[in-house]
């Protein structure tokens, strides 16, 4: 969930800066499209590329190797995730609201 935040959030700011078609899931690829118009984005590469390794294992029960993604993510994995979203989140809402 902390991943598809982070993606809503990104795409909500292509599209407030006029993007009229927003496609894709890759965290990297969203922020390197809009970060020239958001330099204040600009330093969420680390935590991008952290929420991104979260996609496909938490979404897909067989995409790990073995297990399910509660028998791998610790608690304190969430919470990592959920803390990295919030600041792209707070970022992007601050864009919006200025």
């Amino acid at each position: 969930m902390a991943q598809q935040v982070t993606e809503k959030t990104l795409k909500a700011l292509a599209y407030y800066r006029g993007d009229e078609d927003v496609r894709g899931h890759t965290l990297i690829a969203l922020l390197s499209s809009i970060e020239a118009s958001y330099p204040e984005l600009s330093g969420f590469h680390e935590i991008a590329e952290t929420l991104e390794a979260y996609y496909i294992p938490t979404r897909y029960p067989d995409a790990l190797p073995t297990g399910a993604p509660f028998e791998v993510y610790l608690y304190e994995d969430a919470e990592d995730a959920l803390q990295s979203a919030e600041i792209i989140f707070r970022a992007g809402r601050d864009i919006i609201l200025r």
